[in-house]
């Protein structure tokens, strides 16, 4: 199993879009499940480069490598984490693509505010991320079941 991790970055702390990362690959390593992080693996944004809400922007050369090296990380994946409790459009973008790409979704963070193109895109909606790490954990190991069995 190989799971993308989604989530905000533009709109948090520099700690905010690492440090859940950080831990999902700790966690996730626990069970042999490798991870694919974005702001480790990709073209990590630096908020010197991309401010919110004004006018400052990153040039357009290092937007097409962002976008290009991540949806070629989820295509890469077999599994799609989607960190929801922060809105993000280019997170919500990545979980279209993976959808089309037919790859789980498991989706955690989100409040009464769901987006239904959210939730539609989303395989397994959990509330938190105990919950989100152990559903990618059962996922794993029913596909190891029907991988040494052959039964699903």
């Amino acid at each position: 199993m190989i799971v993308y991790l989604a989530g905000a970055v533009a709109d948090v702390t520099q700690s905010g879009a690492f440090a859940w990362r950080a831990q999902a690959t700790e966690d996730l390593a626990k069970y042999n499940i490798k991870v694919l992080n974005p702001v480790v693996d990709g073209i990590y944004i630096p908020h010197t480069l991309y401010i919110p809400h004004t006018d400052v922007k990153p040039p357009d050369e290092l937007c097409a490598r962002v976008f290009n090296g991540d949806f070629d990380m989820i295509e890469r994946s077999t599994h799609f984490l989607f960190n929801a409790s922060v809105k993000s459009d280019g997170s919500a973008m990545e979980a279209l693509n993976a959808f089309q790409l037919e790859i789980p979704i498991v989706t955690y963070g989100l409040t009464k505010r769901m987006s239904p193109f959210i939730q539609h895109v989303t395989t397994h909606l959990v509330d938190t991320y105990e919950e989100a790490i152990e559903c990618l954990r059962q996922l794993n190991t029913n596909a190891a079941t029907t991988a040494a069995t052959g039964t699903p």
